[in-house]
């Protein structure tokens, strides 16, 4: 299976995307990311589409295992991103070669730290959006036809697939966010 394999999710690792439009009326809250300017950027970095689903690691700290090449974008809060123990560059794309571990330190300011992979990742969709809520128990992972952790944060031993959608313009020509779009975190 092509993907990321969740080692550690810390604190509260969701699956997010922009999240669910016109669903207001049925009670359920919209979610999407918390940092919506750091969600984009990251897919903005890669050339995916704004909506493709990416992680939300709050707090920190984290880890997961690549089960494929990917190619990966670290946005939001610094957590002191790792790369098989190298540290790395938070609002940079990233290669992450199959079998590296990408971990986190927990959050030195701020709270929530994005990982965007090019092409998105594959999330089951509901009420239009892959995007976690916890309190609507919706969103979350789906695999060999059961259930699990819907609407729930992501668990040790959780895969999220790479889903391979078609770049919606080319990536951006920088492997970084230019400083005047990076926020100060308190």
């Amino acid at each position: 299976m092509r993907g990321l394999a969740v080692v550690n999710p810390g604190i509260l690792s969701l699956i997010q995307d922009l999240g669910r439009q016109g669903a207001a009326h049925l009670g359920l809250s919209p979610g999407g990311p918390a940092d919506l300017h750091a969600f984009c950027w990251g897919n903005k970095l890669l050339g995916n589409c704004p909506n493709a689903a990416g992680i939300e690691i709050t707090v920190g700290p984290a880890s997961f295992s690549a089960l494929a090449d990917m190619t990966i974008a670290i946005t939001g809060a610094p957590m002191l991103a790792k790369i098989d123990g190298t540290p790395q560059s938070n609002w940079h794309k990233f290669e992450l070669k199959q079998g590296q571990r990408l971990s986190f330190d927990s959050a030195t300011s701020g709270l929530r730290t994005y990982i965007t992979v090019a092409g998105g990742l594959a999330a089951p969709k509901v009420f239009g959006s892959a995007a976690t809520v916890c309190r609507n128990q919706l969103g979350g992972l789906a695999t060999t036809g059961n259930v699990i952790g819907l609407g729930n944060k992501l668990q040790p031993g959780d895969v999220i697939s790479l889903a391979h959608l078609p770049l919606s313009h080319p990536p951006h020509i920088n492997h970084f966010v230019p400083r005047r779009y990076i926020p100060q975190y308190p």
